[in-house]
């Protein structure tokens, strides 16, 4: 039975089957009896089921955000600052696995998120998205930069950033140290859009 702190209770049971099972064939019974209480206990801390998914992501979201702001606003060295955002986005993505998947898949789940919720949401990834394009910029104001559009350059690192928790969870060795693929993750980038 759900006693203290509730709400984190019933989040947690939640992420775990929305990560699972996916937002849209979970339903507020399924994570009640995770839990072994009645849905009236769930509709007693929150509005509905999408309240709970969004409350999910807006948890990472702002998290996620506020990291990348941080490292920007401390910055010294422009190439430094883009290893640091690269490598604190994967570490955020296996620390929380199961939120990032929920948070990618949302998006593509039809009816997940609707109305204020989905663009609050959606304002999250164009955030962040933005903070990696103006951190290119900057690397592209000193000709450190292939040529290229540079949204196309931040999609792409935000790509492998988002994916890391799939690659990480089905195809790593078990062994792979979290560190080293990073490394490797970064120099594949860098290679990819530094000039020479």
């Amino acid at each position: 039975m759900v006693k203290e702190n509730t709400r984190e209770v019933l989040l947690s049971a939640a992420t775990k089957l929305f990560s699972e099972k996916g937002y849209l064939n979970t339903s507020i019974r399924e994570i009640a009896k995770e839990l072994n209480i009645s849905s009236s206990v769930l509709y007693h801390h929150f509005k509905n089921k999408e309240e709970i998914l969004y409350i999910i992501i807006n948890n990472i979201g702002s998290y996620f955000l506020s990291s990348l702001e941080k490292i920007q606003k401390n910055e010294t060295d422009p190439v430094e600052a883009l290893r640091e955002m690269i490598v604190q986005s994967i570490f955020l993505m296996d620390s929380y696995r199961q939120e990032a998947k929920i948070a990618i898949n949302a998006m593509d789940e039809v009816g997940s998120l609707t109305g204020r919720a989905r663009n609050e949401v959606l304002s999250y990834g164009e955030n962040i998205l933005g903070i990696y394009v103006d951190q290119l910029k900057k690397l592209e104001k000193l000709n450190m930069l292939r040529q290229g559009d540079l949204k196309i350059m931040a999609f792409s690192i935000f790509g492998i950033v988002n994916w890391f928790y799939y690659w990480q969870g089905r195809f790593a060795e078990k062994d792979a140290e979290i560190e080293e693929t990073t490394n490797q993750i970064i120099d594949r980038i860098f290679f990819g859009i530094l000039a020479k």
